[in-house]
């Protein structure tokens, strides 16, 4: 339930909106915002970050996340390289793909050369 609130200050009138929750609607919703920003809280004290695990491995285990790193880098590389090229050749020639691909579907059947209405009527 909202509540208009008006006080005089000096010379201005200062119009409050006051919330006021009395609606277990109301109370259901505030609570669930206490939850989870409580949640959140404990999450972000709690949780460390990446860079702070990283700090707390052991030497062993950081070289190994740093070869997975690597690793991971290279494939991600050249994967990129790998969908480049392939959009680069699809979109620059696809008018010329097509139209070597029909010059030799014709070399190996010069029959699909004629035109669909030469055939005679099969029955």
């Amino acid at each position: 339930m909202v509540t208009a609130v008006s006080c005089q200050c000096g010379k201005y009138a200062h119009h409050l909106l006051v919330w006021l929750p009395y609606t277990p609607t109301h109370v259901l919703l505030y609570g669930t915002f206490k939850v989870m920003g409580l949640g959140y809280v404990l999450l972000r004290a709690t949780v460390p970050t990446p860079e702070e695990t990283y700090d707390a491995m052991a030497p062993d285990l950081r070289r190994k996340v740093d070869e997975n790193r690597r690793a991971r880098q290279a494939f991600e590389e050249g994967m990129k390289q790998q969908q480049n090229a392939q959009v680069c050749f699809t979109k620059s020639n696809r008018f010329l793909i097509t139209y070597l691909v029909f010059r030799m579907s014709l070399q190996l059947d010069p029959e699909s050369a004629k035109p669909v209405w030469a055939d005679p009527p099969k029955r």
